[in-house]
């Protein structure tokens, strides 16, 4: 992140950088042993701030899947629960809610 880069002659220097991203999914690939091993590049950037201890909220409600799909990935996310439309609304009940009319 380019912070660094920043004019400095103005007074609207960035202050913030709020991230948005997922510590749980898979991490990266990295096929060179050399760099995966010795500079810890098999990390994401989120797992890495996750073990540095910085502040994290965490989503305990979803609201693209149908529930037997959110059930699939329920052992990753153990708080994850769905939003009422999810549960209520009848685009949700079918084979495939980007077809229902």
């Amino acid at each position: 992140i380019p912070l660094l880069l920043q004019n400095n002659q103005n007074s609207q220097r960035l202050k913030r950088v709020c991230l948005i991203g997922d510590h749980l999914q898979l991490p990266p690939v990295v096929k060179n042993m050399a760099f995966q091993k010795f500079s810890k590049l098999d990390q994401s950037l989120f797992g890495r701030l996750i073990r540095l201890g910085a502040p994290v909220i965490h989503l305990d409600r979803q609201g693209r899947s149908r529930v037997e799909i959110a059930k699939l990935y329920s052992w990753r996310y153990k708080e994850l629960g769905n939003l009422k439309h999810v549960e209520s609304s009848p685009m949700y009940k079918v084979a495939n809610a980007g077809f229902a009319r």
